[in-house]
């Protein structure tokens, strides 16, 4: 008959207490897990309760939440986000060659001077930075964040670009510019977009291949012109 010492019935009850407290243990360690959050610098975390922000931190360090009932969202308040008008950067490209990136041709077809009987199509590219300012807003009030800015852009290029000449089109791209960037931002301040523009910058604006034909033959004639009527003024001196 198979006797059980004295030692082998003590290890047998240390290992049901360990067998019933490791489930135990188990459960304190993920909540203590997830009771904490880490805040790093340049960053804040919107805490979500049943779907619904409760809060923001902004204080860098490690803070206390809700286990299981809190969800941390991290937005980062220094990253710099980029969208690309009037073309597309291909995955893996890091430069704008002409095998890298492809046009947008509904974007970039563009009037200007409409407002008199010389109006023109342009082609246009652009970029626009920008980066979170109201972290709220930025993950609740806008659905498509990105295409809500492309649309507005494409409305306040559009009505920009109406008011000039060609000309200023073609070659006064930082005073167009200028001349967007606050539009925009008062109109994505108006849906409450939660973010800040930081810079609208004009990639490239060309004419479509029969006006770029036209615009250069006026060209030439106005450098013929210009130069026999100074020509004349030397021999009227």
């Amino acid at each position: 008959m198979e006797t059980i010492s004295i030692n082998q019935i003590k290890m047998q009850k240390k290992l049901k207490k360990m067998i019933v407290l490791l489930p135990a243990l188990l459960i304190l360690i993920i909540i203590l897990f997830s009771s904490f959050y880490k805040v790093n610098t340049g960053e804040a975390v919107v805490i979500e309760r049943f779907g619904s922000a409760v809060r923001v931190v902004e204080d860098a360090g490690i803070h206390m939440k809700i286990p299981f009932v809190d969800v941390a969202r991290r937005v980062s308040l220094t990253k710099r986000h980029q969208i690309e008008y009037g073309y597309r950067t291909l995955r893996g490209s890091d430069s704008m060659n002409a095998s890298d990136y492809q046009e947008v041709q509904e974007e970039q077809t563009v009037i200007v001077e409409a407002v008199g009987n010389n109006s023109s199509l342009v082609l246009t590219e652009m970029i626009v930075e920008y980066r979170v300012s109201n972290p709220i807003n930025y993950l609740y009030k806008v659905n498509n964040l990105e295409n809500t800015i492309r649309l507005v852009l494409e409305d306040t290029l559009r009505n920009t670009l109406q008011t000039v000449t060609l000309d200023q089109a073609l070659t006064d791209k930082l005073s167009i510019d200028a001349e967007i960037k606050p539009e925009l931002q008062r109109k994505l301040n108006s849906y409450e977009a939660g973010v800040e523009i930081i810079e609208v910058k004009t990639q490239n604006t060309s004419l479509l291949d029969s006006v770029d034909t036209a615009y250069r033959e006026i060209e030439k004639a106005n450098q013929y012109r210009n130069s026999k009527a100074e020509e004349a003024q030397k021999y009227k001196n």
